[in-house]
């Protein structure tokens, strides 16, 4: 468990879970913090439940800013998207 000080320290927390990988970022290269991405989220009901959701052009500029090989393949199949929406 987290004490306040590493979360009051901490800004990025990758967590491995039996459901799969979670990470819970406090900021997200290329889009900014919360409010950055409260944004341009794009608003989803989820069973009964108004849930932002990051918009295709955050996710875009995301993966472009993290720049690793698994962030980057995904590029073009998200502007195909982008393209036919």
């Amino acid at each position: 468990m987290w004490d306040a000080r590493t979360l009051r320290n901490g800004l990025n927390f990758p967590l491995v879970t039996d459901a799969g990988d979670l990470d819970l970022l406090g900021e997200l290269s290329g889009v900014g913090g919360f409010a950055a991405l409260a944004a341009e989220a794009e608003a989803m009901d989820i069973e009964g439940q108004r849930t932002l959701i990051i918009s295709l052009d955050q996710l875009i500029r995301a993966k472009r800013a993290a720049g690793r090989t698994k962030d980057l393949i995904h590029l073009e199949e998200l502007e195909e998207i982008k393209r036919r929406r």
